[in-house]
């Protein structure tokens, strides 16, 4: 059944490969198009006119480092960046009839935070190559 009203924070996860990244604290998706400034010898006023240019996408998740989540685990995403390995990613509720972003990318930051006393958490970029998807779950 599709989510119905303001969608909660802890519904929405990032998937790679069909699995959510194991004990994610935070996710966010963000998709931005570059704007193309048209300028010519007849345009020379002080508005500046503009067209659409590239789409860009990059993917963020905090997590708490843990070795023993059934999930995607904080080494599996170090190991993707280590090897340049495109993956298949999903942000969605994952629930049926809710929409979902698809995509590709490559993990291009992970980060590891060890305080004292503390939680130890750990963060991932992935940034996007190539079209996203907007589906619908099923």
């Amino acid at each position: 059944m599709a989510t119905t009203g303001v969608v909660n924070g802890t519904d929405l996860r990032i998937y790679k490969g069909g699995t959510a990244i194991g004990r994610a604290t935070t996710c966010s998706l963000s998709i931005t198009r570059e704007m193309r400034e048209i300028l010519d010898k007849d345009n020379t006023g002080s508005w500046v006119t503009s067209a659409p240019g590239r789409k860009s996408a990059t993917l963020s998740t905090d997590a708490f480092f843990t070795y023993d989540t059934s999930n995607v685990k904080p080494e599996t995403l170090f190991t993707d960046l280590d090897n340049g390995t495109l993956i298949t990613w999903r942000f969605t509720t994952d629930e049926t009839g809710d929409k979902a972003w698809d995509g590709s990318g490559y993990v291009t930051s992970f980060s590891v935070s060890a305080a004292v006393e503390d939680n130890t958490t750990y963060s991932v970029e992935i940034t996007v190559s190539g079209a996203i998807s907007l589906v619908t779950e099923s």
